[in-house]
C-alpha cells in the first residue's frame, strides 16, 4: 500500500512538471540584431545560409525566416508553370549541363549565384519553347556550392538546383 501511494505521488509529481507542446517562430542563429528609426525597421539573422528572393517588378518577396507576422496579406493564383529540367552531372569540376523543356512559350533567364546570392558571371536569357540545351564552362570558378537558378523573365523563380563545384 506504501508503495502504491509513493508510485502516485511520484507520477502527481512528473505531471505537475510536464507541459504540453507548442510551436513557435525560432531560429538558431549566429548572430542578429534589430534597429529601428522613425518609420524605418530593419532585423537580421545570420545563420540562414541562403533564402530565395522573387520578384514581378513592383513587389519583392525575401523568403526564409525573417517574415512580418501581423499585416494583410493578398495571394493571387498563377497557373502552374511546366517546366522540366536535368542538370548534371552534379558534383562537376569543368562542364554544366543544362536540359529544359517546357510546353508553353517562355523568355527564361537561367543564372549562377553564390551562397550569398551574388551573380558569378553565369547567364543567359533563353526563349524556351519546346527543348533547350545548354554547356556551361565553371572549371574557372572557386570550389563551392552554387544555386543555379531558372527565372521566368518577367515572373518569380521557377526552380533552383544546388550545384556542387569541385576540383
Amino acid at each position: 500500500m506504501k508503495q502504491l501511494i509513493l508510485l502516485s505521488w511520484v507520477i502527481l509529481g512528473l505531471m505537475s512538471f510536464s507541459t504540453a507542446q507548442s510551436i513557435e517562430r525560432s531560429v538558431i542563429g549566429a548572430t542578429g540584431g534589430y534597429a529601428e528609426t522613425g518609420s524605418v525597421s530593419v532585423s537580421a539573422t545570420v545563420g540562414e545560409i541562403a533564402v530565395e528572393t522573387v520578384s514581378d517588378g513592383n513587389t519583392i518577396l525575401t523568403q526564409g525566416f525573417q517574415q512580418p507576422v501581423e499585416g494583410d496579406f493578398t495571394s493571387i493564383r498563377r497557373p502552374e508553370i511546366s517546366v522540366n529540367y536535368r542538370v548534371y552531372p552534379n558534383p562537376t569540376a569543368q562542364t554544366l549541363n543544362i536540359e529544359l523543356s517546357s510546353t508553353e512559350i517562355m523568355d527564361m533567364e537561367i543564372s549562377l549565384v553564390d551562397m550569398q546570392g551574388r551573380s558569378v558571371g553565369l547567364q543567359e536569357l533563353i526563349q524556351l519553347s519546346g527543348t533547350a540545351q545548354r554547356q556551361w564552362d565553371i572549371s574557372s570558378l572557386s570550389e563551392g556550392t552554387y544555386i543555379l537558378r531558372f527565372v521566368e523573365q518577367a515572373g518569380p523563380v521557377i526552380h533552383s538546383v544546388r550545384i556542387q563545384k569541385v576540383h
